[in-house]
């Protein structure tokens, strides 16, 4: 319903000005997260609909710092080359450097990159500039996941509490979290978190998620795969 509500409110502002940017930018920024979170039926289609969108936003007005920031994270996550985007989330920070949404999004990539603590640097202006953010969940997640690849479980897991009060549904969080609370031997925890994951997404399968999911250095995508195994999700 509530992905019905958006995709539809989106359309309609497409539709009253087909040559705003930032309509076209918020459509791809939906994809990403309906791919991410495993909301559409068809991954590959989400994925062409979210570079489409973001290429049509750019050539509208390049000039906008979300439009770069969304551009960024299409490549960066979407099409899984987070080499390349820098620049992009690069030229959004110079069009505004109060931009949290650019900082936070940014804040992903160097995640993918193997680089946590850039990353925690990003989204600590984030929080500084936007601490009650309607994408905070969304943030604290990424720096659960910085914490992760930092190899500082229990941190990672502080910070993915606070996504899970922000909003209890989000998958990512749930995954990180599962997968933190296993490798620090927390397992009846990492159960109960694994349970929470499959009752939002009873489809999940590790092998699935970790043919996507965009880490770059393979130590890391092999210690998330192995929290996630030994908190007893399906592979």
């Amino acid at each position: 319903v509530i992905a019905a509500e958006r995709t539809g409110r989106i359309a309609r502002a497409i539709e009253l000005d087909p040559s705003y940017a930032q309509a076209y930018a918020y459509k791809a920024f939906w994809n990403i997260l309906s791919a991410g979170e495993g909301l559409t039926p068809d991954f590959a289609a989400d994925v062409r609909s979210a570079e489409n969108a973001v290429k049509l936003a750019l050539n509208l007005d390049p000039a906008d710092a979300l439009v770069h920031a969304v551009a960024g994270h299409v490549r960066s996550f979407l099409l899984k080359q987070p080499e390349l985007p820098a620049e992009m989330f690069e030229r959004a920070l110079q069009l505004n450097p109060n931009s949290a949404f650019a900082w936070g999004l940014s804040a992903s990539t160097y995640c993918f990159l193997g680089r946590p603590d850039d990353a925690m640097e990003r989204l600590r202006n984030t929080f500084r500039l936007s601490p009650f953010d309607s994408l905070l969940f969304f943030f604290l997640t990424v720096a659960g996941i910085a914490e992760f690849l930092s190899g500082r479980y229990d941190e990672a897991v502080i910070w993915l509490q606070k996504a899970r009060r922000e909003n209890s549904r989000f998958r990512a969080m749930h995954r990180t979290r599962a997968a933190s609370l296993a490798l620090l031997g927390r397992d009846e925890e990492a159960k109960a978190a694994a349970a929470d994951l499959l009752a939002v997404d009873p489809q999940f399968r590790v092998s699935n998620f970790a043919s996507w999911y965009p880490l770059r250095r393979p130590n890391d995508l092999e210690r998330l795969v192995k929290g996630l195994e030994l908190a007893g999700l399906p592979p």
